[in-house]
């Protein structure tokens, strides 16, 4: 119980009893309430990370959508690099978005630092599934088929999805990370099969998951083990570059 004192009202003269905490009551208050606030933040910071991974996946299916709708354009090629220019700016070019500031070009855990006014917006978005050259055989030995179009000439690099022969299990974006750059920001380029060296890597960072869209317009989150299935073998897990 607060300690009980009289109060003299200075114009009538009347007296009332007030009670006042003791400071060992304030601080018995002051301890629940940490208490309390220590059992809730990992809740509402779980709850947070659920909202921004499912955001991530609507974006990714969002994202899909506009690479689906450039190849029902373009006879059925995605769109890699074109003439050495990114994805991000082909399909700006072709109007397929206005600028690099649409929301749904970013994973929104990652969000703040991809869309810093010091950031080269066309470079920290999502990544595109990058088949490197010497890696082509793989994906047509794993029975994916051979899907891969480049042009060396130029620079470009297209998908032919057409001849994807496992469309549910090839992906076309995935969340990503650039180990250059502190704090982490997205990168364009998704290259799945490597050496494990890349700094530019398919990134785990939602609860150990990847977001990634397919090729035919579906979006999930995979482990690392899921990955490797669907002929993943590098990426970024807990902020570290590697194998898988």
């Amino acid at each position: 119980m607060g300690r009980v004192v009289d109060e003299k009202n200075p114009q009538t003269g009347m007296k009332r009893k007030i009670s006042q905490f003791t400071l060992i009551e304030l601080l018995v208050v002051v301890s629940i309430l940490v208490i309390l606030l220590a059992l809730l933040l990992p809740a509402l910071n779980k709850a947070r990370e659920r909202g921004e991974a499912i955001t991530c996946l609507n974006n990714l299916k969002e994202l899909s959508l506009v690479m689906q709708s450039y190849a029902n354009d373009w006879n059925g090629y995605t769109v890699y690099s074109l003439g050495g220019k990114p994805w991000t700016v082909a399909l700006r070019d072709a109007g397929y978005w206005k600028d690099y500031r649409e929301l749904f070009l970013f994973c929104p855990k990652l969000k703040e630092a991809s869309m810093a006014p010091s950031s080269s917006l066309q470079y920290t978005t999502y990544g595109a599934h990058k088949v490197w050259t010497v890696y082509i055989n793989d994906w047509i030995e794993m029975g994916f088929g051979d899907f891969v179009v480049e042009t060396l000439a130029d620079g470009s690099s297209y998908f032919n999805l057409p001849k994807v022969k496992r469309p549910s299990e090839l992906l076309l974006f995935a969340d990503t990370a650039n180990l250059n750059k502190s704090p982490l920001v997205g990168s364009w380029t998704c290259p799945v099969r490597g050496a494990g060296t890349a700094k530019e890597l398919q990134s785990f960072h939602h609860d150990l998951r990847s977001n990634v869209a397919f090729v035919d317009g579906h979006a999930g989150a995979l482990s690392p083990a899921a990955m490797r299935k669907i002929g993943g073998n590098q990426g970024i897990v807990n902020g570290v570059g590697g194998p898988l």
